[in-house]
């Protein structure tokens, strides 16, 4: 919190940690007026109720802006200085996740959702409890009895809205309404209420909705010398940064396509036989060029059917931009192209779509960076994730509005700079570029050019020590690393450690760690138990897609629904789709694979097994990278590897390392499963 600064947060000044006395002391700024309200004292006059307001709702705006998540919002939390500024206190529950909770912080000033026992994101609570102390302040006390957590509970979970006084100002009556609305679904948010009347109408400008990288300022600074002193000590850097949770989010979306997205490489298939491709599974989606004519009605009538403003067209087979779409320039602002094969966006002149702002192509087959598209004016957006562009061209600069670049899940193995020596990231209105799964041999050229760009990369090794040189020898880059790479516990010794899921590591990320073995759980019943070497896997699973070609071959479907099947495998009856780490590429990158059993009828005889295999592997100084994924595997199981790996490194380590002190870097190293 010491490096969170903003007129409406009591700014923290120090923190001291008394060894002697096992105490730590907190040194807040001072707020002489105390809490915005006491409860049951009068309501407040309804100028300082908007104006606290304001003030409260801005200090949220900035923390969760910063991925912070305040999880305590109440009166006596929201102090008033000698300038009669509400600024927010007690960050003791605050957090840098929105990772749901069951509960937190005070049951007076917290959701429905939590006492029914679900879990709640940070936002959620943050929002709700702000409205309640919108609500004390203009009333005096709250809507319910909380002298007895029962009945709390009965209120809160009654479907009966909340009573609201009739004689308040009309416009907040209606944020309290909506704010307080016990359904969540149909429930005003933080970042909703700040365009509402009540704000806009306050004596200044609403709060406005500020970004992460426009917040930063001096402080970050601050945050990468923390982060370099880290590095240093062998933590990972990931954990020195509010953005992770953001970056977790997006990674679970990354889960959600990876079964369906383009391979790496285009033939990287386990049936022999059949000439199978990327294409989804969909019933719309026309795979034959022969059917132009038929994708030409289907894609006008989407014209048709839209308000001309955004224009998607998904599952239609159209490898080129057809002249159609520039019959939507006068009045297009959106436009989503998705699983499409495009492979070229040629024959369109985009300098005509004049209000074009948001740009989708994604889940297609571009080979080069489209650069047709950077003749659009007011393009602020521009997505190309999941295709196969190997580079960025230095004419992307020349995007004069052009906000943010995502090219995740590409080919980029290199991204240089222009003839000037400043990076092609280096637009006037560039804020934000990911480029995270891409197999980046080194951080892009020049990136000290334009350090107003937050770059979202892997934290792959190479691009670390680059990132560590880099700041210590020039002015801060603005770097967001996902923390995605395996963590070697030891330099010493070849065994790395991931704890996120198995479905996120490709052919890129093996070959970068020259990782030739790799522990994994059953997580599919389709996978085999016990050591098994690459190419034993690689047949298994020809053998399981054999079986769905056949099926699909003998229930009369054509060629294209074949190609849907791609990348699945069919067991007892039920099609499942294979993860990146059983692709063709990567069984024949690898030597073995050792699958874990989550029920084994001995525990003990997984122990030695799992023990054997470490041993003997690293014994030929071949690496090997254990996969805990801490949402499929069993307690009894994690503690199992764990086991394992603090008997393995102690071996190899020598009197170097004690039992104690391994146990603490192999947690240390599976991040998140212990803490």
């Amino acid at each position: 919190m010491k490096f969170v600064s903003h007129p409406n947060i009591v700014k923290l000044k120090e923190v001291i940690d008394d060894t002697e006395s096992h105490k730590v002391y907190v040194i807040m700024e001072y707020c002489v007026n105390g809490p915005v309200h006491i409860h049951g004292d009068p309501p407040l006059p309804m100028e300082k109720v908007r104006r606290y307001g304001n003030n409260i709702l801005a200090g949220l705006q900035h923390l969760h802006a910063q991925y912070l998540f305040h999880w305590d919002i109440k009166p006596a939390n929201c102090l008033v200085d000698a300038e009669d500024v509400a600024k927010i206190a007690d960050f003791g529950a605050c957090g840098h996740s929105s990772r749901g909770r069951s509960f937190g912080g005070t049951p007076a000033y917290s959701c429905p959702e939590q006492f029914a026992g679900a879990h709640v994101t940070g936002d959620v609570a943050d929002s709700w409890a702000f409205a309640m102390t919108l609500y004390q302040m203009s009333h005096g006390t709250l809507a319910y009895s909380v002298t007895c957590i029962g009945n709390l509970r009965d209120s809160l979970l009654d479907p009966t809205p909340l009573p609201i006084r009739k004689d308040l100002e009309p416009e907040l009556h209606d944020l309290l309404s909506q704010m307080l609305d016990k359904d969540v679904s149909k429930r005003l948010m933080l970042n909703e209420a700040v365009q509402h009347p009540y704000f806009a109408e306050s004596l200044g400008q609403p709060p406005t909705s500020e970004s992460p990288n426009e917040l930063c300022g001096a402080s970050i600074e601050d945050l990468y010398a923390r982060a370099q002193e880290a590095v240093l000590r062998g933590k990972r850097v990931g954990q020195y940064f509010h953005g992770v949770p953001s970056i977790r989010r997006m990674r679970q979306m990354m889960v959600r396509d990876i079964a369906t997205c383009e391979a790496e490489d285009m033939d990287d298939t386990l049936v022999d036989g059949f000439e199978l491709t990327s294409m989804e599974s969909n019933p719309r989606f026309v795979a034959n060029p022969a059917d132009e004519e038929e994708v030409r009605e289907i894609v006008n009538s989407f014209l048709q059917d839209s308000t001309r403003e955004m224009v998607r067209i998904e599952d239609i087979f159209m490898p080129s931009m057809h002249p159609f779409i520039a019959d939507t320039a006068a009045s297009l602002v959106k436009l989503c192209l998705t699983n499409n094969r495009l492979f070229t966006m040629e024959g369109v002149d985009f300098s005509k779509f004049q209000h074009l702002r948001t740009l989708y192509v994604t889940k297609n087959a571009l080979k080069f960076f489209p650069v047709e598209v950077i003749a659009a004016p007011q393009l602020t957006y521009l997505d190309l994730s999941y295709n196969s562009i190997v580079d960025v061209p230095t004419a992307l600069s020349e995007a004069r509005m052009l906000r943010t670049l995502c090219l995740n899940h590409n080919q980029i193995r290199h991204v240089g700079g222009d003839e000037n020596g400043m990076s092609v990231f280096s637009g006037p209105s560039m804020q934000k570029v990911l480029l995270s799964a891409n197999p980046l041999a080194h951080l892009p050229a020049e990136i000290v050019t334009c350090p107003a760009v937050e770059l979202t990369v892997d934290d792959a090794p190479s691009l670390l020590e680059e990132w560590y040189t880099m700041v210590n020898c020039t002015t801060y880059v603005n770097i967001r690393w996902n923390d995605i790479y395996p963590c070697r516990v030891y330099p010493e010794v070849p065994l790395f450690v991931a704890s996120k899921s198995v479905k996120l590591y490709n052919l890129t990320m093996l070959e970068a760690l020259d990782v030739r073995n790799v522990v994994l759980l059953q997580f599919k019943s389709w996978i085999p138990v016990g050591e098994v070497e690459a190419g034993d896997m690689e047949m298994h699973l020809q053998a399981l897609q054999r079986g769905v070609a056949k099926s699909v071959a003998n229930d009369g479907n054509s060629i294209s629904q074949m190609r849907s099947t791609r990348r699945t495998v069919v067991c007892n009856g039920e099609m499942f789709p294979v993860p990146q780490i059983f692709s063709k590429s990567v069984t024949r990158f690898l030597h073995s694979y050792f699958v874990m059993d989550e029920e084994p009828a001995d525990q003990a005889s997984v122990y030695n097994a799992l023990r054997n295999y470490l041993t003997t592997r690293l014994s030929r100084k071949e690496s090997v990278v254990v996969f805990v994924d801490e949402r499929k595997a069993s307690q009894m199981t994690r503690d199992t590897i764990v086991a394992v790996l603090c008997e393995v490194l102690t071996e190899a380590m020598g009197s170097e390392v004690t039992l104690g002190c391994c146990l603490n870097d192999v947690v240390d190293a599976i991040r998140g499963i212990y803490v």
